[in-house]
């Protein structure tokens, strides 16, 4: 075998290429040692400013195991235990079922098993301006998808209830807890747990998007109710850092930082994960899937491997480790979608491990392309359905008016210079265009490409005007249909 970093250059600038991804940061780490730290590509797209071991990109959903590993401290100093009931610190907080509201464990928030669908209600807290006790508080109105414990069901929501709780037994929010408990100590200097702290900051990578096949650059998203879930910023290197913290079972610089037996409990199965039947032919070498304390957990080649993603607006994200290896591996990327990630994951495992090679950049692009033209299919059919020549039912000053659904809140659809147009309370840098489809359907393009587009159906009352509306967004964002009740004039 060649030399293996040059061999990993020529790797991932192969796979950049291929997925025309603008810049994304790796690194590895081998016992305790940061043996891989390099940047590839632009922080911007087109711009100059190139992407180096230090430069900054959102983690998103990586930052659950920090709000894992939280908890896991407010345990080890007696503050609460994993199976205590989540209402004895959050009195407040109700889930739709009150005998799951009875029941429901702090563990049962970390582990995904909460009854909620995967995503559900996450629309009212993804880059809202509700503040954390407001969608916490509409939590109660998600109907669940299925029993207490009785599923996987990947619950942001859930997390963000986590980071309350550290705030009623610490004393302080989810923010300064983390930071000063753990990304200050392990010496993350680039690290920050939320997007305001970026404005000052240099060396920053910029999200980026598709909007139909061209690559645009998109704002940060703020997660401020989700920042339990997914709200920290890091760089390649940071993140290596900890790795390293996990991989030495919670020593840091001569000392038990935190207890191995907290972290060991993270990284237990809570939770099994379906594999669906394209998952096994793609990764064979994979049998079991589950998600333990915000870590997921699987197998390849015989080892165990701990891991998570993140995706947030047009950033994805990857960190992992494989204990008995003492391997640890981060990837940051700057546009979402992209299998970049995963398919560069996999060719490092199969190097690290030396087992025999797969050409993991032509399965997933492969992959890639059946969801694609899955994609395309399900909008030709769409439009073949469209009804010809079928006006809507009113006038569309019979449509305007304020709405409320009781998990998101209020929306108004209003005219807007001579357009039609939706205009959620809870996001007011988010606004869609509505264009008749057929009837009294309506098709809404959003202001964010993440939120792609939504059909919008309105029902008529006995006054002959809509009397409600319903929609989901994407499905990236939220699973649900909100049905919003019109507002009395």
């Amino acid at each position: 075998m060649k030399n293996f970093w040059e061999d990993l250059d020529e790797t991932v600038r192969s796979m950049q290429a291929a997925w025309g991804v603008p810049g994304l940061g790796v690194a590895i780490v081998n016992g305790d040692q940061i043996v891989y730290a390099r940047g590839f590509g632009e922080r911007a797209h087109g711009k100059t400013g190139s992407v180096d071991a230090h430069t900054i990109f959102a983690i998103g959903s990586c930052t659950k195991a920090f709000t894992a590993t939280a908890i896991g401290m407010l345990v080890q100093e007696g503050k609460l235990a994993w199976d205590d009931p989540a209402n004895q610190y959050l009195p407040d907080f109700q889930l739709f079922d009150p005998a799951a509201t009875r029941e429901i464990s702090v563990r049962d928030l970390l582990c995904h098993r909460s009854g909620l669908a995967t995503f559900s209600g996450d629309f009212m807290g993804y880059g809202s301006s509700y503040t954390r006790e407001e969608v916490l508080w509409r939590v109660r109105f998600i109907p669940p998808a299925f029993h207490l414990r009785g599923g996987f069901g990947y619950s942001n929501l859930m997390f963000l209830a986590a980071g309350q709780i550290i705030l009623r037994l610490s004393g302080l929010n989810w923010e300064d807890f983390v930071r000063t408990r753990l990304i200050e100590p392990l010496g993350m200097k680039r690290t920050t747990t939320g997007v305001d702290e970026l404005a000052g900051m240099d060396n920053v990578a910029q999200p980026h998007a598709l909007a139909g096949n061209k690559l645009i650059q998109v704002p940060y998203v703020k997660l401020d109710a989700h920042a339990a879930s997914g709200g920290i910023n890091s760089s390649a290197h940071d993140m290596a850092l900890w790795l390293r913290f996990q991989l030495a079972n919670g020593q840091w610089d001569k000392s038990q930082f935190v207890d191995p037996a907290i972290l060991e409990e993270t990284r237990l199965p809570h939770t099994l994960i379906p594999i669906d039947a394209d998952a096994r032919r793609l990764i064979p070498r994979r049998h079991f899937s589950a998600y333990g304390l915000g870590w997921g957990l699987s197998d390849y080649g015989g080892r165990l491997v701990v891991s998570h993603t993140g995706g947030v607006d047009g950033m994805q994200s990857l960190a992992a480790f494989l204990p008995e290896e003492r391997l640890g591996l981060v990837i940051l990327t700057n546009q979402l979608p992209s299998s970049l990630s995963s398919a560069l994951f996999y060719h490092i495992l199969d190097a690290a491990l030396d087992l025999p090679r797969t050409d993991w950049q032509t399965e997933f692009l492969a992959q890639d392309r059946k969801k694609a033209e899955a994609t395309a299919d399900a909008r030709r059919k769409l439009e073949a359905s469209r009804q010809a020549g079928a006006p809507p039912s009113l006038p569309l000053a019979s449509y305007l008016g304020e709405y409320t659904d009781p998990i998101y809140g209020k929306l108004s659809v209003a005219m807007q210079n001579n357009q039609f147009v939706l205009q959620p309370e809870g996001h007011p840098n988010l606004k869609g265009t509505l264009e008749h489809w057929h009837a009294n359907t309506f098709l809404c393009t959003w202001s964010s490409p993440t939120y792609e587009q939504s059909f919008v159906h309105f029902s008529i009352g006995m006054d002959g005007k809509a009397s409600s509306l319903r929609f989901k967004v994407a499905e990236f964002i939220d699973p649900l249909e909100y049905v919003f009740k019109r507002l009395l004039d």
